[in-house]
This record gives structure tokens, sequence and C-alpha cells, in this order.
């Protein structure tokens, strides 16, 4: 190899090195602004739910208390969460009849929490809505799901969960990639493993837009495989896309206002 080619090659690298290094510490100052936008966006809107759920099975009745994150989805006091951590899906049906109860939601600095009441709930997309009774005047901080978006096979997925009371209920941001999306039994985001999937939490693509909530995908319990391993092929956690938690927020209301009409018209009678 003559002097020149040498020459050449280390100008070469004396350039692509530098460029590379400041390439990654591009990337890591955009990663970081994402995190930091996504953590002012997007945690005041998680909240605690405690509850007690009351369980009547072949094995007597039980009760024990709950503690899981929800979200707020609109300031009027309405969370969103899921329906495994709250009872209501329909893989419970194994254990008996679950009925949350005592149901309180910590929001910001509050520690005591507010009641609430259970609205409705759709098992099949392992989904419960919890209104707060005595909402407070001047709102609450909440999780825009309207701007729905599809983000291409790759795109980087951004979630967010609470710790447990241990560690201060803090707000950590978890990544990974669109890795597929189901037809069946209904369109769903596939998140790659690296992403940590929390039932009930919601997913930002990489500019903080909410593009769903995390739910738990199961056949039903009575067509599942008696196999274990089976069973655990058939469960899966995915990403239910926001225009879909909205139509059947939608669905929730009309049934929550269907079923009020219902009881005042009992008690009248």
């Amino acid at each position: 190899m003559s002097p020149s080619t040498h020459f050449v090659k280390a100008i070469s690298l004396a350039v692509f090195i530098p460029l590379l290094v400041l390439g990654n510490a591009m990337a890591h100052t955009e990663r970081k602004a994402d995190y930091e936008k996504l953590h002012k966006k997007a945690s005041s809107s998680l909240v605690t739910i405690k509850c007690v759920l009351k369980i009547q099975g072949m094995g007597g009745n039980r009760e024990f208390e709950r503690e899981f994150t929800g979200v707020m989805i609109d300031p009027k006091g309405l969370v969103l969460c899921s329906g495994v951590r709250l009872g209501t899906s329909k893989m419970m049906r194994g254990f008996g009849t679950v009925t949350p109860t005592n149901i309180k939601i910590l929001s910001g600095n509050d520690t005591e929490g507010e009641e609430a009441k259970l609205l409705t709930s759709d098992p099949d997309l392992d989904l419960s809505w919890v209104q707060i009774e005595k909402p407070r005047a001047k709102g609450y901080a909440y999780l825009n799901l309207s701007q729905s978006k599809t983000p291409k096979l790759g795109a980087t997925l951004l979630t967010m969960k609470r710790l447990d009371k241990f560690f201060d209920r803090t707000a950590v941001i978890s990544e990974g990639r669109l890795s597929g999306i189901t037809k069946k039994p209904r369109k769903l985001f596939v998140p790659t493993s690296s992403l940590d999937v929390d039932p009930g939490m919601p997913v930002f693509s990489q500019d903080g837009t909410a593009i769903g909530i995390v739910v738990l995908q199961s056949p039903d319990p009575e067509d599942m495989d008696a196999n274990s391993r089976q069973m655990s092929n058939s469960t899966a956690a995915l990403i239910l896309p926001s225009a879909e938690v909205m139509k059947a927020t939608k669905r929730a209301r009309i049934t929550a206002e269907s079923e009020g009409s219902e009881e005042e018209e009992e008690e009248e009678e």
C-alpha cells in the first residue's frame, strides 16, 4: 500500500471518528430531551388507584387491598385502568365473582385519595372506567388520547408507569420499538420485548403523542387450551390504539348513562 493511500485513510478516519462521536452525542441529547418532555407532559396524568377486591368463589369469600396505577383521561375525573388490575377482566372468571369496592383515586400530591365508583368495564378489551364522585372544580391533569396516529414498524415507542409506594410512586419511562401490528382479534400494536409494558399504562411515540394503552389480551377462558404452554402463548400484553380506546370510552359513557337511568327508574318505582 502506497504512502498516499495510508495518508488518505488516516485523513478519512480523522474526519469520520469525530463525526461519529458528534452524532452519538446529538442522539443522546435528543433522547434526553424526549424523556424530559414526555415526563413533564404525561406524568401528572398517572394516578394511583386504591381499592378492596371482594372475591366470591368455591374457596369461600375473600377480600384484599390493591393499589395500582391508572390514567386520568378527562379533566372531570374520569380514570382509565386495566381490567386485570381492577378484577373486571374476563381472565378473572376462574377466581369467582370479583367486585371492586372502596375505590379511591390519588392524584398529584394527594395522599388521602378521593372516593370514586366503577362506571363500567369492557372485559374483552381489559379496560375499566372509574369516575371520581365529587371532582374538583379546577379539574385534573389528564392525558389527551384524541390525537391518534399509527407508528411505522421499527418506530421508537416510550411507555410510562409509576413504581409502587415503597419507591415514592416515581414515574419512570421505558423504551422499545414497534415490532408488528395484529388484525385479530382486533388491531393491536406489538412492542418489542425491551418495552416494559404494564396493563393499563399509556404508550407514546417518540414525539410524545399517546398512541395507545397497554391491554392484556387472551382467548375466553373456556376456549383456552388446558396446556399451560398454550395458555402462555395465547396471552400477551399488547397496545390498543388510542382511536379504539376513545371509541370504547364513548361506549362506556353511553352504557353508564343507560344503567344510571335504569337505576333511577327502579328507585322511583
